[in-house]
């Protein structure tokens, strides 16, 4: 109940009467049922959550929370009387998970006020059994990589790639995997989220390895571009530009850093190696039980504070040559960041 405590907390601090959570991973999040046909309301003193019998076993893991089961599916043709009988005027909607036609209607009875931000904000500081938790899907996420490097030959495709390293993701315990992983060889490699073709892998081409797992909720998240036999000097090139920016980024991270002043940095190194215009995307994001702030990228004024779990993602896509991308999970802590993936950056050499 400690989240739910905070969430209550920051509703009073900003005037909110009601929180109807309507985002599964919000619903995952402050341990309340998941399923679509559960709506929990949040209170600034009680929770109660609106189900069809579907959901009333799995309810009872959270015992502090009221539930009322109905006999159909018009979740707000319930919610809203309940909200107007509890004296509800302000209203928290969040972003995902409810129609136009919901909004409409709640927006006739009550002031609404968005709570995406609110939410996510508050899931970007992580308590010591997420970074525990975060840690191990890293650990998990090193090992199973370093199993898949024999695996790569020249002469396979992308998709026979792919088919061993959900092998070796679900063979080390994986729940799940954090996205559809990313494998881009040769040309394809300028994409920066190139999914498995049916392209066979060459020799003297580059690699790139995006992929993560899910352990006990919260994900994990590397990228690491591998060689097979000799790389040309221009790819070379390119590589040592990314690993030069990512490492400076993963060193520079620290609280009271602003997201974008740790893109900038990233992204003037690789400027200055004449790759400005191929680092096309920001430099990372924050990571846990699913997307969470804070955003590194050009734009993002958002504070980095200790606890907060995120990407340093740099890479240089040049079209029709290849591409680069070093990626790994960096804990921020109250010195500095610490590196959560520790797989070796400088380039690998297979096949």
């Amino acid at each position: 109940m400690e989240r739910i405590e905070r969430l209550q907390a920051m509703m009073r601090d900003q005037g909110l009467d009601a929180i109807v959570v309507t985002n599964k991973i919000t619903k995952q999040y402050l341990g309340l049922v998941t399923g679509s046909g559960c709506v929990p309301v949040v209170l600034v003193d009680r929770v109660v959550q609106f189900m069809d019998g579907r959901y009333q076993n799995e309810s009872y893991r959270l015992r502090s929370a009221e539930k009322k089961v109905l006999d159909n599916r018009d979740y707000y043709g319930t919610i809203i009387p309940f909200l107007k009988e509890m004296g509800s005027k302000v209203v928290g909607l969040e972003d995902e998970g409810i129609s136009v036609a919901k909004y409409l209607e709640m927006r006739e009875y009550f002031e609404i006020r968005s709570v995406g931000e609110l939410i996510v904000t508050m899931r970007s500081i992580k308590d010591q059994d997420e970074i525990a938790k975060i840690r191990t899907a890293c650990q998990m996420t090193d090992e199973i990589f370093n199993r898949l490097l024999p695996c790569i030959r020249a002469g396979m495709t992308e998709k026979e790639l792919v088919a061993y390293l959900y092998f070796e993701c679900f063979k080390a315990g994986a729940d799940r995997m954090s996205f559809e992983p990313i494998i881009a060889s040769g040309w394809r490699g300028s994409l920066p989220h190139g999914r498995p073709s049916n392209k066979v892998i060459q020799e003297g081409e580059l690699v790139t390895i995006d992929f993560g797992i899910v352990f006990e909720d919260y994900m994990s998240d590397m990228t690491r571009t591998v060689g097979i036999g000799k790389i040309k000097q221009e790819l070379l090139d390119i590589y040592e530009a990314v690993q030069l920016a990512q490492q400076a980024a993963v060193e520079a991270v620290r609280p009271r850093l602003m997201g974008q002043e740790v893109d900038a940095l990233a992204r003037q190194i690789i400027e200055d190696k004449g790759y400005g215009a191929y680092f096309t995307h920001g430099l990372g994001h924050g990571i846990g039980i699913g997307g969470d702030y804070p955003m590194l990228n050009p734009t993002s004024k958002f504070c980095l504070e200790a606890n907060m779990v995120l990407t340093c993602e740099p890479g240089i896509y040049v079209p029709e040559v290849g591409g680069v991308r070093i990626e790994d999970v960096v804990l921020v802590t109250s010195v500095g960041g610490e590196a959560l993936t520790k797989t070796d950056k400088s380039l690998i050499l297979v096949g």
